[in-house]
């Protein structure tokens, strides 16, 4: 009788350690749909397929304004309508194509073919924009963590702009547990093993600081590091381990408003602001 009820009290926090570890990683395999940007006439479409199968209906818009020669690839954001617009009223191309995650069939992998989906996408698109165009990344989240390990793997990515990415998703699981008052042990083990059992992905592959660490923290890229200053979620912490590991151009912006992934919609104007900053420290570089 005891034995019995000793297996039923373990199989019991099993589950219910199980459905810690799922929750936590929730954040960040969680799936979102941002915003529609309007067909527009003019506009180059091209579809392609990944050697998995996951297809890109992939979107190529003009600049509006004087040409920067540079086209920014939008890793996802849910903010993506108000990001097109800016980007392109800085004169750059701006693609956007379906993100991993928005389709069953096809879930997010923190980051790790969704940073190969990027590095396609500007294999298929580079050819159609005008000779010397140079490409860079914008992300948010595990968007964000997708473009930094993009451009460590991608010597064509020349600079990205990255909003709330982890240094390592051992970190930001930490932090959620942390918010809910519960024990890292034995629930990130848990997490790290469902990443590996459901979506196939180690987090030792998806860690943007030792892809930096890998890369001699890509010295010669301009990074730009965007986070909030007061968030437990994402504390500010997990930002500056990030720009610890970049070496060379990089600029780190942590916001007085907004959590993690809201910088934008809490101060649009000051957000705009130090991108355009970003953009133009590219440029002064660039014309040394």
């Amino acid at each position: 009788m005891w034995l019995i009820a000793f297996l039923v009290l373990v199989i019991v926090l099993l589950v219910l350690i199980w459905a810690a570890a799922r929750s936590a990683g929730a954040y960040l395999l969680q799936e979102r749909r941002g915003q529609t940007i309007p067909v527009e006439e003019g506009e180059i479409a091209i579809r392609d397929k990944a050697p998995d199968g996951f297809s890109f209906r992939i979107r190529v818009l003009a600049p509006r304004g004087p040409e920067r020669h540079r086209a920014v690839i939008l890793a996802g954001p849910e903010n993506a309508r108000d990001m097109a617009d800016f980007f392109r009223r800085q004169g750059c191309y701006v693609i956007t194509a379906p993100v991993r995650g928005m389709k069953t069939k096809f879930r997010g992998t923190l980051g790790l073919r969704e940073s190969r989906d990027l590095s396609r996408i500007w294999t298929v698109v580079r050819d159609r924009l005008p000779e010397g165009t140079e490409a860079g990344i914008y992300g948010v989240g595990v968007g964000a963590a997708a473009g930094i390990l993009c451009a460590c793997a991608d010597d064509r990515i020349r600079f990205v702009a990255a909003e709330a990415a982890w240094p390592d998703p051992d970190d930001w699981v930490r932090c959620q547990l942390a918010m809910h008052a519960l024990p890292s042990w034995p629930i990130l083990g848990m997490a790290r093993a469902q990443a590996k059992w459901l979506r196939g992905v180690r987090y030792s592959k998806v860690s943007p600081r030792q892809a930096l660490a890998g890369r001699g923290g890509l010295m010669t890229v301009p990074l730009m590091l965007i986070g909030p200053a007061h968030d437990p979620a994402m504390p500010p912490r997990m930002t500056e381990a990030l720009a610890d590991a970049k070496q060379g151009p990089k600029t780190i912006l942590l916001c007085e408003e907004g959590g993690a992934g809201q910088a934008f919609p809490a101060d649009p104007e000051g957000y705009r602001a130090a991108l355009l900053a970003f953009l133009e420290s590219i440029d002064q570089k660039e014309s040394l």
